[in-house]
């Protein structure tokens, strides 16, 4: 029978560490100590403190600041982890010199960096260029919705959470009339279980804290002026439809070059309509740019992609005035491309058992214009007027609009093929009298340029340039949420990420 030596993990061993040994060049850890000691300018920093005379001295910062960054490196974004990591990891005890830092330090240094993040995050990006990690030559932006320290419990219009603290009372009083019941049935009164107390303890809370908010809160309006969800715990996140369900968060848009995938601009925002950022991401990335060489543009001589949840009217007659080479398309550019031609074949096939088969209604091809007359004629033979004749809408098409008297479609026979909703009393129709292509509009000139063979060149390179951008920032550092409440403190956040990401390149590519 085979013999092998024993063996116990039940014992402890002094171990000499030299910390600077720790450290080793060519890893991230060796990056970011590198960086922080000799790249960043940290007397940003002294206004803060007011202890040169009197009071106990302060952690340095560049102490703080490298084990955030390595912390987040590892996916560790909570302050009380990173505390416990100085206690117990040498690689933190290594970067921090052992000093070991309290978790209500590192929160509070985090959730304050509000006007030191963005020189810290712009210095990073210029040292990148240093490096000859930035090429110039194409930039992509794009976003990514991460989740935020809220609850989608605590969400709604000021309607829905009068609505939801009535319907909190009224769980209430169901409780309390259900206990009265039971002791007016019984010779002995007995008191309410413990379980019962805490549900109605926990109730009154829910209510008090939604009426707290109501008194001190309005809506929220939206881009269309209407009211929009608010949320009781971080008003300034929002609601958002993702791929993997709803969340509430905030979106965490990024402009990277295509040379390395750096991040050269990085905000978060409270609200999923990307293309209302578009004009502010890349003046932003122009500023931090300009600080690489102190006179450049890149808006000269560099290209923009970006894909159709930047597309805008306003948005790209911006990028003309500023005259961007960008390619942005609109959300219909792959069925006027023919290599997705045959795309649909490749679908999953419908189970048409399981399809409920929507009623037809008349298409406004289907009403013929009559040129003597000069009016539109509808499938029953009834005439329509004219109600608009200078119709415009958002994308900048124009047209007639026509519409049918209210006695002819009242008592129609084909009104049910005709007219949604019973509450519609006659039929409408837009007929536009120019296409797309041929107006002269900042849309019209985008789908003209990005459908040549240079415009569809660049636009695929984008997913190449800023998809593995996030791909590392979610999956690989597992940087997925936000811990941090309001936009402030949530883009000092989203900066840290990035600046993480842009730390591993300069690991990867520059210094290893």
């Amino acid at each position: 029978m085979a013999r092998y030596k024993s063996y116990s993990q039940a014992q402890s061993l002094f171990i000499p560490v030299c910390f600077d040994e720790q450290i080793i060049p060519g890893t991230f850890v060796f990056a970011i100590n590198h960086i922080v000691d000799n790249e960043l300018d940290l007397s940003i920093f002294e206004k803060k403190f007011f202890n040169e005379r009197t009071g106990a001295p302060a952690y340095n910062p560049a102490v703080l600041l490298k084990i955030i960054l390595y912390a987040y490196s590892l996916g560790v974004i909570s302050s009380r982890k990173i505390a416990w990591c100085c206690n117990t990891n040498v690689t933190f005890m290594a970067l921090s010199g052992d000093s070991r830092p309290h978790y209500t330090t590192i929160a509070k240094f985090v959730s304050s960096l509000k006007e030191e993040i963005s020189a810290l995050f712009t210095r990073v990006v210029v040292i990148c260029s240093m490096e000859g990690l930035i090429g110039e030559k194409m930039f992509a932006i794009d976003g990514c919705k991460l989740s935020s320290n809220a609850s989608k419990e605590w969400s709604g219009t000021r309607k829905n959470l009068k609505r939801k603290a009535a319907k909190i009372e009224k769980s209430i009083d169901v409780i309390l009339e259900k206990h009265q019941a039971q002791d007016k049935g019984s010779e002995e009164v007995i008191g309410m279980t413990a379980k019962e107390e805490k549900a109605v303890e926990n109730l009154q809370k829910k209510a008090e804290k939604v009426n707290a908010w109501l008194d001190e809160n309005e809506d929220r309006i939206g881009t269309r002026g209407k009211p929009i969800q608010s949320n009781i715990t971080d008003n300034e996140s929002a609601k958002m439809a993702t791929s993997h369900g709803v969340l509430q968060g905030y979106t965490g848009i990024a402009v990277a070059d295509d040379e390395k995938q750096v991040i050269v601009h990085a905000e978060a925002f409270g609200s999923a309509t990307e293309h209302l950022y578009l004009k502010e991401m890349l003046e932003g990335a122009r500023d931090n740019m300009r600080q690489v060489d102190g006179v450049k543009d890149i808006f000269r001589n560099s290209v923009f992609t970006g894909d159709t949840g930047f597309h805008s009217t306003e948005g790209l007659a911006w990028a003309e005035s500023k005259h961007l080479e960008a390619y942005i398309p609109d959300n219909q550019f792959r069925q006027r491309d023919p290599r997705f031609a045959t795309a649909d074949r490749h679908k999953k096939p419908i189970d048409k058992r399981k399809t409920v088969k929507k009623a037809k209604y008349f298409k406004a091809s289907e009403f013929v214009y009559d040129p003597e007359k000069k009016k539109l004629i509808c499938p029953a033979g009834n005439e329509l007027y004219v109600e608009n004749s200078n119709f415009k809408d958002q994308k900048g098409l124009r047209g007639i609009t026509y519409a049918a008297k209210k006695t002819d479609c009242r008592a129609c026979d084909l009104r049910s093929k005709c007219i949604r909703g019973k509450k519609v009393e006659h039929r409408h129709v837009t007929i536009f009298t120019n296409t797309m292509r041929q107006l002269d509009t900042p849309v019209s000139r985008m789908i003209k340029r990005f459908e040549t063979p240079k415009g569809r060149f660049w636009y695929s390179r984008r997913m190449g340039t800023i998809e593995p951008v996030f791909g590392n920032i979610r999956s690989t550092l597992g940087l997925d949420h936000f811990t941090l409440r309001g936009k402030e403190k949530v883009g000092i956040q989203w900066k840290l990420y990035a600046m993480v990401h842009n730390i591993g390149k300069l690991a990867h590519y520059a210094w290893n």
